[in-house]
Formats: structure tokens, sequence, C-alpha cells
């Protein structure tokens, strides 16, 4: 018996219709309260995950390492870290993302080979790991280059870097053998004077490339340069013997900045080739389309006499114009006039569409393209069926992308923990989760 609102007293038997049908009422709201407490405790855990992936802002990929910036500034990292490019004062491989340092004020990323830069919210430029020219070996955490505070842009690659300033300038250090630099020459800009004998770093001394102060993008080859200015213009410098500079020729390299093309809107560059962004949508490429490896070749061979299938020495296609022919001016690839993003490595290319769609084409040896397959692809692949890519970013032979809520997937070669599941077994040829950390 108990009282109502009203002071109305309430008998129940428990015998008979009314104690039966009291029970299966209290086992329905008992089951009704479980369902409810398992939603509950289900999206709160969802809830949760999603708060710690919904914190990546930027990704950067070198030859086999990963760099990740999140939303608090904080940089984190891991895979290959033999010279120190994961910043965490060792030389031990990480296989799982590692916090580098307890700073929050990282405001940019870039990674390259076996060196990080990036640049902090003050303007401020650092780098560590180990890059000839760039920066030198032994340097485990990340060091400050120069003392400047107006660093807004940075690339770097095999040879050389490259830096844009908050007053529109062009600046670039490194290798010079190929006139990359872009100062005319053929003389290397090392970014040292003298080392410092404590730290044992070269200190940057950046080389200014020009006078003029209207440049917006920039983009590193192995040995060229291209960069974009405020007018939509694009110019390029450095080697051309696979025609990547895009001037019609395969002249041995050409040191000074050469416009080739109006009208663009981004531009990235693989170790010979060059691909850009019309400001129209279309995209194109240049440069090198084929990629001879031998001992892949050897390996291929085995295959082919075991499957029946025919060899071919002549893999990639990272142009995306369905052949493995260089290019020595810009050519059209495909008909398509949605393309938003692009991204190009040593033999792939990457990009993403307006519907945020993810296309990947070329080398893929090792699943870098995340097809599924480990078949070379000459024309733009869709990868998957996602609708929610933004960023991209990749090694020699591996992939790392970044959804809309935060989260960062990998694919393709994980010999050194590169793709950040807590192994360095199996490639993965498909997108795969980084958990979140």
């Amino acid at each position: 018996m108990f009282t109502n609102k009203t002071d109305q007293k309430i008998h129940y038997s428990y015998n008979g219709e009314k104690a039966r049908s009291l029970k299966k009422t209290r086992v329905v709201a008992a089951a009704i309260f479980l369902m409810i407490s398992i939603v509950f405790v289900t999206r709160s855990e969802t809830t949760a995950q999603e708060a710690m992936v919904q914190e990546i802002v930027q990704i950067a990929a070198g030859r086999s390492h990963t760099v990740v910036l999140k939303k608090d500034g904080s940089i984190w990292a891991w895979g290959n870290n033999r010279n120190g490019q994961l910043g965490d004062d060792t030389t031990t491989d990480r296989w799982t993302p590692k916090r580098i340092g307890n700073e929050n004020d990282w405001a940019q990323i870039t990674a390259d080979d076996t060196c990080t830069i990036a640049i902090k919210k003050d303007g401020s430029l650092w780098a560590w790991g180990y890059k000839s020219g760039v920066i030198a070996s032994g340097v485990r955490t990340p060091q400050r280059l120069g003392d400047e505070n107006d660093w807004i842009q940075i690339a770097t690659s095999d040879s050389h870097a490259v830096a844009l300033k908050k007053d529109g300038s062009l600046w670039a250090w490194g290798s010079n053998n190929y006139g990359q630099i872009g100062d005319g020459t053929t003389t290397d800009r090392p970014a040292h004077n003298k080392p410092d004998r404590f730290l044992k770093i070269e200190m940057a001394r950046p080389t200014r490339i020009g006078e003029d102060n209207d440049w917006v993008q920039i983009a590193a080859g192995a040995n060229h340069t291209a960069a974009l200015k405020k007018d939509g213009s694009l110019w390029a410098w450095g080697q051309n013997i696979y025609g990547q500079l895009g001037n019609g020729t395969n002249t041995d390299h050409n040191p000074i900045p050469t416009k080739i093309m109006d009208e663009v809107m981004s531009v990235s560059t693989g170790d010979d080739h060059t691909i850009v962004i019309k400001t129209d949508g279309s995209l194109w490429a240049w440069g090198k389309n084929e990629y001879i490896n031998k001992s892949l070749s050897a390996t291929r061979s085995t295959r082919s006499q075991i499957t029946g299938q025919s060899l071919t020495t002549q893999f990639g296609g990272q142009l995306g114009d369905g052949s493995v022919t260089n290019r020595r001016t810009p050519t059209l690839i495909g008909k398509d006039n949605d393309w938003t993003k692009i991204f190009a490595v040593i033999n792939s290319t990457f990009a993403i569409k307006k519907d945020g769609s993810v296309w990947a084409w070329g080398f893929n040896a090792y699943g870098q393209l995340g097809d599924g397959t480990t078949n070379d692809s000459r024309r733009p692949k869709r990868i998957g069926k996602d609708t929610d890519w933004v960023q991209i970013a990749a090694g020699i032979n591996h992939t790392v992308v970044l959804k809309k809520d935060g989260s960062v997937w990998t694919w393709g070669s994980n010999s050194n923990g590169e793709l950040g599941n807590g192994t360095t077994e199996n490639n993965t040829t498909r997108p795969t989760r980084v958990e979140p950390f």
C-alpha cells in the first residue's frame, strides 16, 4: 500500500491477476531503465571518444615518421626516430603517438625525410632531426633556428628548405647544386655560420630570394622549388631533368624563378613532379611519371613467375594521365573541376574533392594509395566512400589523412611504426584509424 498525491489509499492484492500485472509492470519498467542506462553510458563513452579525437588540426609525414598538431598547440609524433626526428630526446622508434615536449604554442608543422620543422605562434622557427644543409645531426629535441619572429610558412625536402615571412618575402637555405634555392647560383646556402659548440646544431641563416613581397604558397621537391604569388601566378626553379619545372624543356636546371602559368590556386611537389589546382578547380601535373626500382622489379618478377602475370619495370603513374610518360609542360588531368586539396610525394599523388572524398594514384607497392591493393594506379582513384576528409600528408611509403572530426587515419608501410597502431607489422592497404590519444 502507498498513498498517492491525492491522499487516496490504493490496495494491491498479491494473489491473482493484479499481482501478476504489477510484477509484469515492474519487469518492463526495469528493462526500460536498463536500456536507458546502457544508451546513456554508451553515448557518454562515444562523446568522450569524440572529444578525444576532435583535437587534431594539422598532420605531416616524413620518410617514415608521422607528426600531428593538436588544437591545444601540442605536437605528437611516432615512427622512425633514428635521427631524432620525433623530437623526444631519444633515437628510439615510437609505435604509438608520443607527445613532444610540454609546449602548447605550436602553430604549424612540416616533416620530410629525417627531420621535422615547426613554427610557433610567436612566429619563431624550430627544427629537430637531421637534414644536411638544413639542420645538423644530433638534434633530438626542438631547437630554435635564428632569432626572427615573422615566419608564417615552411616547406622542406631532401636537399633544402623554403620559407615565407609575414611580409610575403621568400627565403631558402640548404643544398643548391641544381639552383633549387633560387638565388641565381648553384652555390650551397647552408643554414649556419658555425655549429653552436654547446647545442651542437647548425643555426639557421636563410637567404632571401629576390625582392618580391607577394608570395603566398611554397612547395619543395627533391631538388626543385615551386611557389605561388598573390596574383595566382606559379613560378618554379631548380632541377629539371624530368621536366618538373613545366617550362617545356628538360634542361638540367634553372636557378632563377621562372613564371610557368597563371590562375593557380594551390601547388604541391613530389620528388620530381609538380601538381597544381587552378582557380576553376581543374587538376594539372607535369614532370616525372615513372618509377623504376630494381629490387622491387625482382620481387614482382618472382610474383609473375608464380602467378603468370606479365612484368613491367615501369611503376608509378603519379601524374595521373593514364601513362608513365614524363611531361615537360602542364598537362590537364581528367575533366573534373571540383578538386580542392593536393599532396604530392615521391612517386604518388593524393587529392581531396569538394565533396570531401579522397583520391590517390601512382606507386602503390606498400598499399600507400589505400585502395585495398598493392597495384599502381595511373589515374586518380577514389579511396573508400567517406566524404569527410580534410587534409592529406604522405611519407615515402605511408599515408596520413585527417577527417573533419579531427580523427587521424593511416595506411601503407609500417616498418618503423609510422602508422601509429602499436606495431611494426602488417602494412595496411586501407584507411585505419589511429586510436584517440
